[in-house]
């Protein structure tokens, strides 16, 4: 009996978890990703691979931050999201890298007016 609470306890606080994400925690952990998988096959130096990761760990911090109510950075995330753009815009990435992370970096500024 308690293995089956416990089991249940389990789902309950992951399916609570998944409802609570927000769009804006969607969008964000999705250009999260695209940037990532953009990195290999970019000419971004060392440092610029390690500022536009940076960048959106700030997008995504900001993002679960007004998911809980709480007051984001704004500034950073407003500077984190123009590196972003100006990174992607650069050349540097693969074209359809590019146009999937200024695309994502839109609907993340779509959610935030939400």
């Amino acid at each position: 009996m308690k293995g089956y609470l416990l089991a249940f306890t389990l789902v309950a606080c992951g399916v609570m978890a998944v409802a609570q994400s927000s769009p804006m925690v969607t969008a964000a952990d999705k250009l999260q990703a695209d940037i990532a998988k953009a990195l290999p096959a970019s000419t971004l130096s060392a440092d610029e691979k390690s500022q536009i990761t940076a960048d959106a760990a700030q997008l995504v911090t900001n993002a679960n931050l007004r998911a809980k109510g709480e007051t984001p950075d704004r500034s950073a995330g407003r500077a984190a999201g123009m590196d972003i753009g100006q990174k992607a815009s650069s050349g540097k990435l693969q074209k359809a890298d590019a146009e999937l992370i200024q695309q994502d970096l839109k609907a993340l500024q779509a959610a935030a007016q939400q």
